[in-house]
């Protein structure tokens, strides 16, 4: 079973092997041929009335089903680390168990960009649940690998006979081909095991295995979303869980519940946590946000917080 034709007859007859990368990047591409934008997290426009950002973590994972199934994946990777932190070169294999598939330069590319962003002058070595989040809402926004139905099709363009099935050697070098992310170890050791007695392998049962659809990916993307939208653009390198302290510590302050408490009290709960904040400074930040009984909206300093 071949691929190979004359140069003369290419346009009648089944494209060539060499040219099966193409087949396929052309097929990406007329699904996407308006060009995907990706959406901030905190310009999500979805239903943001369905989450607070003046909830706890735990309070937002409890109403986001989808996202407590990734946190609960992080924590894996998390768990022997002692921390609530991922060593920054087990990000990519998270973000697999986490079910996306990605170019690796991509990713690349989005971390050193959002690595960048951190306040602190060397970029840390560890990174945070909401660090990982980001990025998964980065790459799942884009669609640059192939999805199985489109890479089957492009197949079955080499399957003259309809048999289902391709030659081994053929296989291989297609799939090291066609995705940066399938590398040439990792595609001998799975057809290896796939192959039959003719060297002949079932290619739809392979890429879908290669390429599995992953049901949930929009509803994921979207809860995703409203996470970081509800914690601030500043969640991916602050410490989520003084984030939760100070909000329960200004729940016990407000206990008639107004939205509001005193500059005192406050400033007082600012500097509990080790910072210095002066009168002065805290009147600068909390400008617009207090009422005439001189008491500040502690949601709205909570946003500016987290924000900017």
């Amino acid at each position: 079973m071949s691929c190979t034709v004359n140069q003369n007859q290419k346009q009648n007859q089944n494209p060539t092997q060499d040219n099966i990368q193409k087949i396929v990047q052309n097929q990406i591409n007329n699904q996407n041929q308006k060009q995907i934008q990706i959406q901030p997290a905190n310009q999500f426009q979805g239903d943001n009335n369905a989450v607070s950002s003046f909830w706890t973590c735990e309070e937002l994972l409890q109403a986001l089903s989808q996202v407590l199934r990734l946190r609960e994946i992080f924590n894996m990777f998390a768990r022997f680390s002692g921390s609530n932190t991922i060593d920054i070169l087990k990000v990519p294999e998270c973000l697999h168990a986490m079910g996306l598939h990605f170019v690796e330069s991509t990713l690349k590319s989005f971390l050193s960009e959002r690595l960048l962003k951190f306040p602190q002058s060397k970029p840390p070595t560890r990174v945070s649940f909401e660090f990982v989040l980001s990025i998964y809402c980065d790459l799942s926004s884009l669609e640059e690998v192939p999805t199985a139905a489109v890479m089957i099709n492009g197949f079955r363009c080499c399957d003259t006979q309809n048999t289902g099935e391709l030659p081994y050697n053929m296989l291989r070098r297609m799939l090291t081909l066609v995705s940066e992310r399938l590398h040439d170890t990792e595609v001998s050791s799975l057809l290896d095991n796939m192959k039959d007695d003719k060297g002949n392998i079932k290619y739809v049962a392979l890429l879908e295995t290669l390429f599995p659809t992953d049901i949930d990916a929009s509803e994921k993307l979207r809860q995703a979303r409203l996470y970081l939208n509800a914690l601030g653009k500043n969640a991916s390198h602050m410490d989520m869980h003084k984030r939760d302290e100070f909000i329960r510590a200004l729940r016990n302050l407000d206990n008639t519940h107004t939205g509001c408490v005193g500059t005192d009290q406050l400033l007082s709960l600012l500097n509990s946590n080790g910072d210095r904040f002066t009168v002065t400074e805290l009147a600068s930040l909390t400008r617009g946000m207090t009422n005439c009984k001189k008491q500040v909206d502690y949601r709205m300093f909570l946003r500016l917080i987290m924000n900017d």
